[in-house]
């Protein structure tokens, strides 16, 4: 019976089993890498509710997956940034982390961008950074790190 019962789940709730939620930084957020086209973002998650354009940038937005991607023209995808609290690093660290949870995995080598009451710290080695708003995680950034590894 619990077999049955976990197979309907399956079949009726594919989202459930094939979703991935990890952020991997300087490589992906969920089964996006940072080496993904503009075209294939549409297949991945369908057609965005913004696209705009400003100098040589791109920014494309999905509000449903709460992510954004911003690329250089013509293609150069800069970084991916996710508002979505279901995203979550090697350390569950994600949107509504703490600035404390932060600096104690991340440490405090960082460069940091403040825009009045948000300040983001860009882990560039890493490939990672974190928007704050009133010491919570509003936003995760995932852009090409220095390291080699993903390691942290």
């Amino acid at each position: 019976m619990l077999l049955l019962f976990m197979f309907l789940l399956f079949v009726t709730n594919t989202s459930f089993a094939a979703e991935n939620k990890s952020i991997i930084p300087g490589r992906s957020i969920g089964n996006i890498p940072l080496t993904i086209q503009p075209d294939e973002i549409v297949t991945q998650l369908g057609h965005p509710d913004s696209v705009e354009s400003s100098g040589d940038l791109l920014t494309v937005g999905f509000k449903q997956s709460g992510l954004m991607f911003v690329y250089t023209k013509p293609a150069n995808l800069l970084f991916i940034i996710t508002f979505n609290p279901a995203y979550k690093d090697f350390f569950n660290l994600g949107v509504d982390s703490s600035t404390k949870a932060v600096l104690e995995r991340y440490g405090k080598e960082y460069k940091l961008i403040e825009q009045g009451q948000l300040v983001t710290f860009l882990y560039l080695e890493k490939g990672i950074g974190f928007t704050f708003d009133k010491g919570k995680v509003l936003s995760v950034w995932v852009f090409p790190g220095k390291e080699k590894t993903i390691d942290t």
